[in-house]
């Protein structure tokens, strides 16, 4: 996830004038420095989705490491886009990088961030069941937990998806604990379901 803590403190200063660039790391590749150098966010735009496991329900969490920002916080495997990769397969991508894992994942759009230039794409991400993650180096733990009972300190970018788009995930976690058929992921969720989630969004965006 992408959003910074000094980002997450002045969420509610009011607007401010945007200062940004990108700055090249050499190997590491560039990213969009915002306002001073420790508001940073990786490329010009990001993505990254929250699991939810058919059956049980639950999400997934990721414990960030010590080589990456806001370490010892658990977030959402995700990341910089690619130059011309949509957000539903950097999203993907991530997910195989981060956590090793190549199967099917039904994406539902949610809260999108938007800060001096920089924008970061969060989806929820129904998969067949639950699965042990390989992990890279940018991330010491993964583990999978019942929305109710989310571990802490949460990353403030999943602290953000969950205020912005919590009634979509909890319809989706619902559904997912409701079918346990991994036949019904080829075809996405029910029809009711997707009427749910659109009319839920709908409300959101009219609030």
């Amino acid at each position: 996830m992408a959003i910074t803590q000094s980002e997450a403190l002045n969420m509610s200063s009011g607007p401010r004038k945007p200062s940004s660039s990108l700055v090249d790391m050499g190997p590491h590749g560039k990213y969009h420095k915002s306002m001073n150098e420790a508001e940073r966010f990786w490329g010009k735009r990001g993505a990254g989705a929250l699991m939810v496991a058919r059956g049980t329900g639950r999400v997934l969490l990721t414990l960030r490491s010590s080589g990456v920002r806001n370490p010892g916080t658990w977030g959402l495997p995700g990341g910089a886009l690619e130059e011309g990769e949509s957000p539903e397969t950097g999203a993907r991508r991530e997910a195989a990088e981060e956590l090793g894992f190549s199967g099917p994942i039904e994406l539902y759009p949610a809260y999108v961030f938007s800060a001096d230039g920089f924008t970061y794409y969060n989806f929820v991400g129904i998969v067949g069941s639950e699965f042990e993650s390989v992990l890279d180096w940018e991330n010491d733990s993964a583990g999978w937990f019942d929305l109710d009972d989310l571990p802490s300190p949460l990353h403030f970018g999943v602290q953000k998806l969950l205020q912005h788009s919590q009634d979509l995930i909890s319809s989706i976690v619902e559904e997912a604990q409701d079918s346990a058929s991994d036949d019904q992921l080829v075809g996405g969720i029910s029809g009711a379901m997707a009427l749910e989630v659109y009319a839920r969004r709908m409300r959101s965006f009219s609030r």
